[in-house]
């Protein structure tokens, strides 16, 4: 059987973890979702491009209270089975002589939605910050939630992202995916064109 919750702490490498998103962390979520705001304005994001138009169901956080809500609502809104919220914050951690002067610092999120226990399947989902870019640590991150998912017996993950976020497209491709359709369907809270990713724990190439 799938053992539950499937949103347990995972070390990811000597410098990353991924801590449950609960409701204790709703300060970091937000100081997070903040500083994103405040590096789109600051670097100029053209609309389309920010956290809000990227991940709308994000749009609503602006209080510590809402940050609450956000967390509490995942298992719903995420469809999440089995207790417990659907989310990591992927925090990296200062290693060797840096631990004297940096602390833990959270750079996105990464969580697993539309699960069914009975269809063993899931869906992988991700977003970092501007400025946590290009540091590999999405990718790192996908791999062990994805070999995770595996040994808790799901057998099948998909991603889901936007055709045009090239960025975003290749961590899926990275790690193995394989691209099984392009849907102009609603996804989530946002209509557009959808690159459709997918991985089989006993078929994977």
């Amino acid at each position: 059987p799938v053992l539950t919750p499937l949103v347990v702490p995972l070390t990811v490498s000597d410098s990353i973890i991924l801590t449950p998103l609960d409701t204790s962390k709703a300060g970091t979520l937000l100081s997070l979702v903040q500083k994103e705001r405040e590096r789109e304005i600051e670097q100029g994001v053209e609309r389309e491009h920010t956290l809000s138009e990227r991940l709308p169901w994000l749009s609503s956080i602006h209080t510590l209270e809402d940050a609450v809500s956000y967390i509490e609502d995942t298992p719903s809104r995420r469809h999440v089975e089995g207790g417990g919220p659907g989310d990591w914050l992927i925090v990296v951690t200062p290693s060797g002589s840096d631990t004297q002067t940096h602390t833990d610092t959270a750079v996105g999120v990464i969580g697993v939605s539309s699960v069914s226990l009975d269809k063993k399947c899931a869906e992988l989902g991700y977003w970092l910050g501007l400025g946590s870019e290009g540091h590999g640590y999405v990718t790192q991150c996908g791999q062990a939630v994805v070999e995770h998912l595996f040994r808790q017996n799901i057998s099948r993950i998909e991603v889901h992202v936007s055709f045009e976020n090239v960025r975003s497209r290749a961590v899926p491709e990275r790690l193995g995916f394989r691209q099984l359709d392009v849907s102009e369907e609603m996804c989530g809270c946002s209509q557009g064109k959808w690159a459709v990713y997918g991985i089989d724990r006993d078929n994977r190439g």
